[in-house]
């Protein structure tokens, strides 16, 4: 099957199911690369992912962000000011503001 989860193209019909599910079965981590060159890894079953975002020291969203393309050095420097761009326990105040309490569920 020939992946290509990088194109805006394969998404005007929906999200390419058939894609993503091919990749959960032959390469759950998978180095796909950037019609450009260079490459970005696509980790596709659940619990791969929970594990790469919880492990912050190997898979840091601050060196990186969480988005497929390459930032920009002064983009980044911004982008790690938001949640999803910090790493523990920078994030951890955040969190408090953004989690749901018990009482908040009555």
């Amino acid at each position: 099957m020939r992946i290509d989860v990088y194109d805006p193209d394969n998404y005007t019909s929906g999200i390419p199911h058939a894609q993503f599910a091919w990749l959960r079965e032959h390469a759950p981590v998978y180095r796909h690369p950037y019609p450009g060159g260079g490459h970005y890894w696509v980790v596709s079953r659940h619990a791969d992912v929970v594990a790469v975002s919880r492990d912050f020291r190997r898979f840091s969203a601050e060196q990186g962000f969480v988005l497929v393309d390459d930032l920009p050095d002064d983009v980044l420097a911004m982008a790690r000011n938001q949640l999803l761009g910090m790493d523990p326990p920078k994030h951890g105040p955040c969190l408090l503001y953004t989690s749901p309490s018990p009482r908040d569920h009555g």
